[in-house]
């Protein structure tokens, strides 16, 4: 059997992967002599390859080298260990790699194709090699022919031919059964090649209308950026209107509601002077019922009837006046009430652009929100950041009072000491004067020291204390 195993060489890249992933989960879930002398059927595995796993004492041994042998055994050595799971039980295991196969596979169009082209390889290798069978078949044959004739105590010779034969004649069959399987696969294999290609063809597509899309948001976003500049603007405006046009109405109420005061004066004044002409008109009536009566006595009372004519005469030019000014009165009434009307035209219209416009805010105002939570979050960024460089100027105040406070502390012990100095100085000349240069040196010295050092621990504690 070790004479017809098959072609070795790498596994499909996705099949590598497949095991090397999988490669503890197998180890643990089988035994690697079960699955023997399926993978011997199928000429994925020699004797000697089953002689040396079964060399290894432990489990995981066995199945650490059935895994790396069935790596070199050429592409079709996954679809023997799958059917050789199957037969022997291990479904989970079959179906779990079957599983993380079609995942791996279907990611790469290039593996399929790599797929059906070893494929491809392998047909015409099993058909090489079946030909070969053929041939080793007939010499096979040949050769029994010639023993039988020549030399028939040769049994021995005969009956391993004959052993030799009919391995052959089985090793065909199984791969005349490889082949079938091997061509359902490539037609299987052909349809998932027109898959990926659509699918491929189909991603390209998304690609192209993704980047489109892209592009398009891009554009929509400057624009959407200049039409907030621009509406931020329009707004402004808006408000600036708003703001003028509240102010027009205001007044507007103001001088319907003075207008409406007039008016009612007016009315009031009219009914007064109605009610006058009302009582003018009773005195006339009485003053004609007068005349009547004096009219029977004109002979008498001549002259008190050219009185009371003189009397009507005035009277008559006063209630002409009187109704001129309840004309002019009238008139000015009408005006009032068409500049009333016109008023409320007015108002009516501002109403409605006010309202108008107040739908426009409102639905800008929604917008801006939106885009105002946009600049809030970046406003409370600026303002930690702010917050953060305020601290950093306060440090930096502290720390220049700090130096300000040490730079007065030098100067003052600059100063202590210059004076310390020109008292030392007049010291010495007068002891040089007095002639105890020495004994006063001395003793000055010791005294100037010990002040210089209480004098410098004070000022040290000062400054220790700034810090």
């Amino acid at each position: 059997m070790a004479r017809y195993v098959r072609t070795k060489g790498k596994m499909l890249p996705h099949h590598d992967l497949c095991i090397r992933n999988n490669w503890v989960f197998i180890k643990d879930e089988i035994d690697a002599m079960d699955l023997a002398d399926s993978l011997i059927g199928t000429a994925t595995l020699s004797v000697d390859d089953v002689q040396l796993i079964r060399s290894f004492k432990t489990k995981s041994d066995r199945n650490q080298c059935l895994l790396e042998t069935l790596l070199q055994r050429g592409t079709g050595a996954f679809v023997s260990f799958i059917a050789a799971l199957e037969t022997n039980g291990y479904l989970h295991v079959s179906q779990k790699l079957k599983e993380d196969c079609k995942e791996m596979g279907s990611g790469n169009g290039d593996d399929t194709a790599d797929m059906f082209s070893n494929t491809l390889q392998e047909i015409k290798q099993i058909q090489d090699s079946v030909n070969n069978l053929e041939r080793h078949l007939g010499t096979a044959k040949q050769r029994l022919v010639d023993v039988k004739t020549r030399k028939p105590e040769t049994n021995d010779v005969i009956h391993n031919l004959n052993q030799d034969v009919a391995d052959a004649e089985n090793v065909m069959k199984r791969k005349e059964g490889e082949i079938r399987i091997l061509k359902d696969q490539l037609v299987e294999k052909d349809e998932i090649i027109r898959e990926l290609k659509r699918e491929s063809e189909a991603s390209e597509r998304h690609l192209l209308e993704s980047a489109n899309t892209v592009n398009t948001l891009k554009n929509k976003l400057t624009h959407l950026e200049t039409l907030c500049s621009e509406q931020k603007l329009f707004i402004a405006e808006l408000r600036e209107s708003v703001i003028y046009h509240e102010n027009e109405i205001t007044q507007q109420k103001t001088i319907i509601e003075k207008s409406e005061s007039t008016i009612s004066e007016q009315a009031k004044t009219i009914e007064r002077l109605s009610s006058s002409v009302e009582r003018q008109v009773d005195v006339i009536y009485k003053q004609g019922l007068n005349i009547e009566q004096l009219g029977k006595n004109v002979s008498k009372q001549t002259q008190q009837i050219g009185a009371l004519v003189l009397e009507n005469e005035e009277q008559k030019l006063t209630l002409k006046q009187q109704d001129n000014v309840i004309r002019e009165q009238d008139e000015k009434l009408e005006q009032q009430q068409k500049t009333l009307h016109s008023q409320h035209g007015r108002i009516a219209s501002l109403q409605r652009d006010a309202d108008e416009r107040k739908l426009a805010m409102q639905d800008q105002s929604k917008r801006l929100n939106d885009q105002a939570s946009v600049i809030g979050h970046q406003a409370e960024r600026i303002q930690t950041q702010d917050n953060q460089l305020q601290r950093q100027q306060k440090d930096l105040e502290s720390q220049k009072r700090a130096t300000s406070r040490l730079e007065k502390v030098v100067k003052d012990k600059g100063q202590q000491l210059d004076s310390a100095l020109k008292c030392f100085r007049a010291e010495m000349d007068q002891m040089k004067q007095e002639g105890n240069i020495r004994e006063g040196l001395t003793s000055r010295r010791l005294d100037q020291t010990t002040q210089n050092n209480r004098k410098t621990k004070r000022l040290d504690k000062n400054v220790w204390h700034y810090y």
